[in-house]
């Protein structure tokens, strides 16, 4: 941010953000609604930086896989998204996918199907 002064822009206020405001009381703050059409993005953005910091703090991998399965399935059951469970994670040694299936279908119905099917 280009022309503007060291501080925090676009902070949700948390607690942590709220007692560091209380406690220096020479630092400025302003604040604004967020949109209701901006919070799931907004609220999105905010827990993925929490997460990290949760994952990091998980002893291993397995860990780590036990959390995010848990936060998927307790979003699952607050929201009545049943079809959220099936973005559990499986364990697997190898778990990210480097190249697309090799189905034998043109490049353009693959992508068409992988469309199709990510938005469940």
């Amino acid at each position: 941010m280009a022309g503007l002064p060291d501080g925090l822009y676009e902070s949700i206020l948390d607690e942590n953000l709220r007692d560091l405001l209380r406690d220096r009381p020479e630092l400025r703050s302003v604040f604004g609604k967020i949109e209701a059409d901006e919070e799931p993005a907004r609220y999105a953005a905010f827990l993925v930086r929490v997460l990290e910091k949760a994952l990091h703090l998980q002893a291993n991998s397995v860990a780590r896989l036990s959390l995010c399965n848990a936060i998927v399935e307790r979003l699952a059951n607050v929201s009545d998204g049943n079809h959220l469970l099936a973005h559990r994670l499986v364990p697997a040694e190898k778990a990210v996918q480097t190249e697309a299936p090799q189905v034998g279908l043109e490049p353009t119905t693959l992508r068409l199907t992988v469309t199709l099917i990510n938005r469940r």
